[in-house]
């Protein structure tokens, strides 16, 4: 809808490395987690790829910032800490 597209792939049974395998793609660019690398179109080296790390020292959400430690060994780059986190406060809440 409205232009936008959303791809999962879901596989569990292929021989491989682990890797989340998670990319952002939008119009202007393009991040990549395996490589940890990104691509901005008009702000990075034509054809190559840049060190995601300064990027998301930059713009990463506050949260993952403050939380960092926190997460830090909970699984899946600390994304089931947030998850587990979200539905203990949400359920306190009411």
């Amino acid at each position: 809808a409205n232009g936008e597209s959303i791809i999962v792939s879901h596989d569990t049974n292929l021989p491989r490395p682990y890797s989340l395998g998670f990319r952002v793609q939008g119009t202007k660019g393009l991040w990549m987690d395996v490589n940890q690398s990104i691509h901005l179109e008009g702000q990075s080296p034509q054809h190559k790829w840049e060190p995601a790390q300064p990027y998301l020292d930059r713009y990463d959400h506050p949260l993952w910032k403050k939380y960092a430690a926190d997460s830090e060994g909970a699984g899946h780059g600390g994304m089931d800490w947030f998850l587990l986190n979200a539905f203990v406060e949400s359920h306190k809440r009411g």
